[in-house]
């Protein structure tokens, strides 16, 4: 980035600059262009029109030749620069040609990757790109918790039905989670590096969307202790009715969370937090009375912790909102 300074001028009341000339002939169409600025509390952003009017698409190349084709270290480069925000992926083989097991690779990596395909493929070269428009924030966030939610829902019914091996698929669901999750450290990325064409679709900040990251993370993480429950039932005696009780609970729990980070109504905060306190000192007095060292109890209190950590982000966010910027002079 580079920084100018430009000094403003003054006729008959109103306040002038002159923008680079350079800058001029690089991003405006003709010298009646129009130019949007965005007034924030820190200041203006001035959008280039060849960014706004036009398609802007970043491109990331992975030289095939130089990284031995390891699966796993590739799918750690094309997920980093899925999430760092570009829109284009080129996989490129100079010396090799790329055969149809690692096509096949490429196409398993891409699932986890919301509206990418492969969209050209040559002997020596495989090309990945988003074809999807934007998806909202609000719908990232819902999809993430409804996932949660079903997941604890199905924990219930397998119980009730006895159907323990539906508990396998609780896997599936979380694996969605992981999706929803990346695409969000994809939209906020973009938005930090360059807000006035990511946000496009979203109508979200940069600082909205770090603490949106947050949410989604803390998410993922309940539905990581979901599975976990899941897989202990699986493979251990347990009073059903007593983890049904508890199931039941962590999801009312995790549902209200959901509504407040929706409908950002912090006035019920205070109801969250204190329904998770209630709960996990039940827990606790029912484990010291039975003298049970259930290994699920570990995951049902990390899945409060986590809706409280949710409480705290929204609060956080709200306060940030609300607070009045002054520019002082040095």
């Amino acid at each position: 980035m580079i920084s100018l300074k430009r000094k403003v001028h003054t006729i008959k009341g109103s306040y002038f600059l002159y923008l680079p000339k350079e800058w001029c002939e690089q991003n405006l169409p003709n010298e009646n262009a129009e130019i949007l600025i965005d007034q924030t509390p820190f200041g203006l952003l001035l959008r280039s029109p060849k960014l706004t009017n036009q398609s802007f698409v970043q491109t990331y190349t992975i030289n095939l030749d130089l990284i031995e084709k390891n699966p796993d270290y590739l799918q750690k480069i094309i997920i980093a620069a899925y999430v760092s925000g570009a829109d284009k992926i080129r996989l490129e083989s100079k010396h090799d040609l790329i055969s149809i097991p690692f096509r096949d690779l490429i196409s398993e990596i891409i699932r986890q990757m919301f509206g990418f395909e492969i969209v050209h493929e040559e002997d020596h070269l495989i090309e990945l790109q988003s074809i999807t428009e934007p998806i909202s924030v609000n719908f990232l966030l819902k999809r993430a918790f409804e996932n949660t939610l079903r997941m604890l829902d199905l924990i219930v019914k397998s119980l009730e039905r006895n159907e323990y091996e539906n508990l396998r698929s609780l896997a599936r669901r979380d694996d969605e989670i992981d999706r929803f999750r990346l695409l969000m450290e994809r939209y906020t990325r973009k938005i930090l590096v360059a807000p006035q064409i990511s946000s496009n679709g979203n109508q979200i900040t940069a600082v909205e969307g770090l603490h949106y990251l947050l949410v989604i993370r803390y998410v993922e993480r309940i539905a990581d202790h979901v599975v976990s429950i899941g897989n202990l039932l699986s493979k251990s005696d347990f009073n059903a009715s007593d983890v049904i009780e508890k199931v039941k609970h962590a999801k009312d729990v995790v549902q209200k969370t959901m509504i407040l980070v929706l409908n950002k109504k912090i006035e019920h905060s205070m109801e969250i937090l204190n329904r998770k306190n209630t709960l996990m000192q039940q827990w606790k007095k029912k484990q010291l009375e039975e003298r049970n060292n259930e290994l699920t109890q570990e995951h049902f209190n990390r899945i409060l912790e986590y809706c409280t950590d949710i409480v705290e982000v929204v609060l956080d966010f709200s306060v940030f909102e609300a607070i009045d910027f002054e520019i002082k002079s040095s």
